[in-house]
This record gives structure tokens, sequence and C-alpha cells, in this order.
């Protein structure tokens, strides 16, 4: 049975880690914007997103898949991430799946590089480059069941839109190692 929990883990992340996977060249449906301000990291004066407050999402959404993980709860990773990505539903399913089988991963994935680009009042795109260790697989009594192996330098552009309760993203674009 290690196999299949290992596997389903390993699962979850690629999902994480695709969340839209589309190509550049895709066209995106995007959900509604809002036009309320973002309170996370100080809006500028003229209600164009800043790079500090991508820089912040970025940083947030790493930290939010490593708690949910952490924690096996997918209420960490619901916080950041719209209903509308691609990757949110089977994401949400996995992470209730793991919460289910009483497991967690200590995981560590965090952006080595972000270069915000795209800003606008409505929401802004970072190119970022992230990494992760490999990461112990526990049940609920604390044994390690395996290990999820970890990631190279990888990119991806992430997509993010302003929402009234900060920024949120709604793709992520692969584009490799």
């Amino acid at each position: 049975m290690l196999r299949g929990r290992t596997a389903a883990v390993g699962l979850l992340l690629g999902l994480v880690a695709a969340c839209g996977g589309g190509s550049a060249e895709e066209p995106q449906t995007l959900p509604p914007v809002s036009t309320a301000p973002s309170p996370s990291a100080s809006p500028s004066a003229s209600g164009v997103v800043t790079a500090a407050e991508v820089e912040a999402a970025v940083a947030a959404y790493y930290k939010a898949i490593n708690q949910a993980l952490a924690a096996a709860d997918e209420s960490l990773f619901m916080a950041m991430v719209e209903p509308s990505c691609s990757c949110y539903e089977p994401a949400v399913t996995k992470l209730r799946e793991l919460k289910r089988e009483g497991q967690t991963v200590t995981y560590d994935a965090h952006a080595t590089d972000v270069r915000p680009h795209e800003l606008s009042s409505t929401g802004g795109q970072a190119f970022v480059t992230y990494v992760a260790s490999d990461s112990p697989i526990k049940d609920s009594a604390g044994n390690v069941v395996g290990t999820l192996p970890g990631q190279k330098p990888y990119a991806q552009d992430l997509i993010f839109l302003k929402r009234e309760d900060g920024l949120k993203l709604v793709n992520v674009v692969n584009l490799g190692q």
C-alpha cells in the first residue's frame, strides 16, 4: 500500500505544480475582476498592482502549498487559488485524500527567482523559478512511509488577479527546467 500512498501524494504535487499548465499560446478565460483594492503589500497610488504585491503573492502561494501538505488541509490551498484555476479541484481532491489517509508531507517548495511582469490595475504575473528538496511522507503516527522526490529548478509563469482579499492565482503556465 505504500506505493499507492506515495503515488497519491506525488500526483497531488504534480497537480499543484501544474495548476493550469497550459501553454502561453492558449487563450485564457479569466473570472470577473474585483474593483476593490488589494489589502496585501502596499498598493500603488495609481491602482496598478506593484511588483512587491506580486512577489508577496508568489511567496504566499508556495507557503500555502507547503502548509497545506504539512497539515493535510485543503483550505490553506483554497485560500490562494481561484476555483476557476484548472488545478483547483484536482488538488483539493488529493489534499482531502491525503487527510483521509492520515498522511502529511513536510514539503519545502520555494521560489529562487521571481520576476514580476504584466502589472495592471487588475492583477499581475511573475516568471518564477522554484525548487523543493526531497520530503518525507508521514502517517498519522509520525512514521515515515515514503519520500516525495524534490524538484530541480523549474520555471513557471504565475498569473494573479486582484480580489477584495488580495491577489489570487488564476493560472500557471509551466515553462520547464
